[in-house]
């Protein structure tokens, strides 16, 4: 099975290159840590989609430290590489979306592969509940967590709710672009006016295990996106139409698996404060030795 690393973030309301910042006690970022997870589970690829900039940096960080361990493959999300003779407004400088990131890798994926985010941590659970979905079912598949735990403290999140049925299938995805915790209570904003939420919703945070069959799908939902919205400065396709596609026009159901595991991330610059100290509870806890480079 593959691990597809989203790794090609501009990281603007970060400040930076965060897929490289240092949160364990050796350095490590929390890349770092899902690697060590796939590997553990019995991942024997990683496919990183990234800009051609970052290229070495990452080649030197993983190569160094995981090389030996797991086949490291390594491609570009350019606003050149399009399917067809698809244009896009030559002024744009934007990515264009995590669709566009997943499609960029369809040459170097032809078995069950699993998406996720470069700065953001899943926990081992989740990992060995999408690598036991694919032991017994051909279903494509992501990982549900509670928004609560999904939050961060220094300003609003996007995020996608799951609505599913009672065989945990995906019915919809719901996108909310501001959402945050006040107070103990969570709640989104929209024409500037502020919903509720429970607190209990469940989120998608893009850890998504797709068969290879998908990137057909995603090859015809990102040619139709260029085709409406490819003169746009801004506007991106993201996973959520992904899933919506597989869903409404393929009739592929999509397991939704519930995990135990914390989900962090570091959204704000502030957020990696918070997310040295959850690195070092864990390891403290023995959920992860102090150094998993040397393991």
């Amino acid at each position: 099975m593959t691990l597809l690393v989203l790794a090609a973030g501009m990281g603007n309301r970060y400040g930076g290159l965060k897929q490289f910042d240092p949160v364990g006690p050796n350095g490590e970022a929390i890349i770092d840590y899902s690697i060590y997870n796939a590997i553990l589970e019995g991942f024997t690829k990683i496919v990183f989609v990234i800009q051609s900039t970052s290229h070495s940096k990452l080649q030197n960080h993983i190569q160094d430290k995981f090389g030996t361990k797991i086949r490291v493959v390594y491609v570009y999300q350019e606003l050149s590489e399009l399917p067809g003779n698809k244009q896009i407004n030559p002024k744009r400088t934007k990515p264009l979306g995590t669709g566009h990131a997943v499609w960029s890798a369809k040459n170097e994926i032809n078995e069950p592969f699993v998406v996720i985010n470069a700065d953001d941590f899943y926990g081992r659970d989740a990992f060995r509940l999408i690598t036991e979905h694919f032991k017994n079912s051909k279903k494509h598949c992501l990982i549900g967590y509670s928004i609560r735990n999904t939050l961060s403290k220094y300003g609003s999140v996007s995020r996608a709710i799951c609505n599913f049925n009672q065989q945990n299938e995906l019915q919809s995805l719901t996108e909310h672009t501001q959402i945050y915790e006040q107070n103990g209570s969570v709640f989104f904003t929209e024409n500037n006016r502020a919903f509720s939420l429970t607190g209990n919703e469940v989120v998608s945070m893009n850890m998504i295990g797709l068969m290879p069959a998908a990137f057909d799908t995603i090859d015809e939902g990102f040619t139709s996106f260029l085709d409406t919205l490819g003169s746009s400065l801004t506007m991106e396709y993201y996973l959520p139409s992904v899933l919506c596609d597989l869903m409404e026009k393929k009739n592929s159901p999509i397991q939704v698996l519930l995990t135990v595991s914390n989900w962090f991330g570091v959204t704000y610059q502030e957020d990696k404060y918070a997310a040295i100290k959850k690195i070092n509870a864990l390891i403290e806890s023995g959920a992860y030795p102090k150094n998993i480079w040397n393991n």
